[in-house]
């Protein structure tokens, strides 16, 4: 209740002591049995009140005391009422999770299929029109597989199944299909072939998804893109750097996350970079950006490397 002891305690913040509620004017129960009494906040949770039947039973110990036992109690609020969150979180992903998985793809098979059934029978225009809804298909499906990745990930549904992946592979295969939608786009790779890491089949889709950054969030002309992968102490460090507009200072922390596209020109969704934060992550790697001397940004992925892992 609002002026009451343990309101006043509650909106300030601080204990009281009350050597003789008897004494105390306006109490709400003056036919209490409780003579003295010690109030402590619980912060946004409430107070903790302890009474006695006597008057003076508080002293500076039982203060002190009582202050460590309303803070061990205010952590053990917070956590439970984080957990139930994350709880909640939890089940919300995972009921998307199954949208995107019975809903979602069913409708962008069906759909493809249809598309795929009159390409046989379409000329000139129409065929091409048709030829554009199975690649856009493609393109969705692709997207809907890694969006269940991320979700089954973060609430722990997906088992990760790491194993080693070499990485020159994985990066040569990622630079030849964005190098064939963009010709005038220039790729300086250097690329060894024994650099194997603990990853899965899904390192090839987080490289390529930084690569196809670098071009998409930059202007083609003049744009060139240089790859470098080697070993540094116990890890793959890959390096894709390009020389187009760059990523401001303020905006380096929050390139991963959700709905942020990172370069100066911002189109897509933002998820591709967020999947890549999310996987590496994953395989207990790190990614970030940086600078460099072109004036445009440098994305530096650091996996653990196979023999690192496997003797460790």
């Amino acid at each position: 209740m609002k002026n009451s002891l343990s309101w006043q305690a509650y909106t300030s913040g601080e204990s009281f002591v009350f050597d003789d509620l008897q004494e105390e004017p306006g109490l709400y129960n003056p036919d209490s049995e409780v003579r003295s009494e010690l109030i402590t906040p619980l912060g946004a949770h409430g107070v903790m009140n302890l009474g006695a039947t006597d008057p003076s039973e508080f002293d500076d110990d039982d203060i002190l005391l009582a202050k460590l036992l309303a803070a061990n109690v205010q952590a053990a609020l917070g956590r439970a009422e984080r957990e139930r969150a994350l709880e909640r979180q939890t089940d919300q992903m995972e009921f998307f999770n199954s949208i995107l998985r019975h809903d979602v793809l069913n409708a962008i098979t069906v759909i493809k299929s249809r598309a795929e059934f009159l390409t046989d029978d379409l000329e000139g225009e129409q065929l091409r029109d048709a030829e554009t809804i199975v690649t856009w298909c493609t393109d969705v499906k692709d997207i809907v597989q890694e969006v269940r990745t991320v979700l089954e990930t973060l609430t722990g549904e997906g088992d990760p199944d790491l194993n080693p992946v070499e990485v020159g592979t994985e990066l040569r295969a990622e630079v030849q299909r964005v190098r064939s939608t963009y010709p005038d786009v220039i790729f300086n790779t250097t690329i060894p072939d024994d650099v194997v890491v603990i990853a899965n089949d899904l390192l090839g889709d987080v490289l390529g998804n930084i690569v196809t950054n670098a071009v998409d969030h930059n202007e083609t002309d003049g744009l060139t893109v240089s790859i470098t992968a080697e070993k540094q102490d116990d890890c793959a460090v890959v390096r894709i750097a390009d020389n187009g507009q760059g990523v401001s200072a303020d905006r380096k922390e929050m390139i991963f996350r959700r709905d942020e596209t990172g370069h100066a020109k911002s189109t897509g969704s933002g998820f591709g970079l967020f999947f890549v934060d999310v996987m590496v992550k994953e395989f207990n790697g790190d990614v970030w950006v940086e600078d460099n001397a072109e004036g445009g940004a440098t994305f530096v992925v650091q996996i653990p490397l196979a023999e690192q892992s496997i003797t460790a």
